[in-house]
């Protein structure tokens, strides 16, 4: 392969052991999980965008990683009310999945082989939510009450934030990748650079738990849904609350007499174009 035109050319899951790679033209190709072994290679080979994600060997460190014990959760942010976890998401080209784990580790596998590829340690306590964040990342949440955002090619951390008190649920990332939206038991919801952890707004104003959030589809506006059976929306830019809306009181629901609505938003979600909001309740 001396000085051969590798201009976007797809070299994902290649095995290239004892190739002559001087001279190569790399640009716009993918190397993916590509294995790159006792070549002989110009020295900035192995420092190129394209080659993110392979492994070049020598040149690129070594870590020993363990399996974990157990892969999966039993139940999400809290045992009595918040069971169901979202521990498993597929990368943006779907050639790995994550899944997260009891001991806190999250698991790269590749979806083709069934392999494990690596694991994601930092967690302290289970792994209950994993999210595709942008650039190849992913954005989990975990029983230590953090969320974290790792580079998937090279297991690296990006960022991690410790806002949360008590657990961090719902984690949901914007449709361009560019915000993630986390509350915790005080109701209040983080917006944050996705990309860098940078705080952008404190929300405040739903009942926790919060058990729902969703971007609109152009990321101009997060809904949440929470335990006042009340949806609020607010503009991501300034943080400042948009509209508030209260569900019906459900056939044969009573009012409280602190004058509240009884049930929770559980779910809500944005119509595609942007205009119509759907949510359920209970009550």
């Amino acid at each position: 392969l001396t000085r051969a035109d590798l201009r976007d050319a797809d070299l994902s899951r290649a095995r290239l052991t004892g190739a002559d790679l001087r001279g190569v033209t790399t640009v716009g190709s993918n190397w993916r999980r590509a294995a790159v072994i006792a070549t002989t290679r110009d020295g900035d080979l192995a420092d190129r965008v394209e080659l993110r994600g392979a492994a070049v060997a020598p040149g690129m460190p070594v870590d020993t990683q363990l399996y974990p014990a157990k892969v999966g959760v039993p139940y999400g942010f809290h045992i009595n009310f918040g069971r169901l976890p979202l521990p498993v998401a597929y990368s943006a080209d779907g050639g790995t999945l994550a899944v997260g784990c009891d001991n806190g580790s999250v698991l790269i596998c590749d979806t083709r082989t069934g392999q494990p590829l690596r694991t994601l340690e930092g967690h302290r306590g289970r792994a209950y939510a994993v999210v595709p964040g942008p650039d190849d990342t992913l954005i989990t949440a975990g029983a230590d009450h953090t969320v974290r955002s790792w580079d998937t090619a090279t297991g690296g951390q990006r960022w991690m934030r410790a806002d949360a008190r008590d657990w961090a649920w719902p984690v949901t990332v914007s449709r361009s990748g560019d915000l993630v939206a986390v509350s915790d038991s005080t109701g209040t919801i983080f917006l944050a650079d996705a990309r860098t952890g940078a705080l952008r707004h404190r929300l405040d104003g739903p009942v926790a738990p919060v058990w729902t959030a969703a971007f609109s589809p152009d990321g101009t506006r997060i809904v949440c849904g929470g335990s006042d059976a009340t949806v609020r929306m607010w503009d991501t830019a300034t943080g400042q609350l948009v509209r508030e809306f209260t569900a019906p009181a459900g056939i044969g629901a009573e009012r409280p007499a602190d004058g509240r609505r009884p049930g929770s938003v559980y779910r809500v979600q944005f119509h595609p174009d942007g205009e119509l909001i759907a949510g359920a309740e209970s009550g």
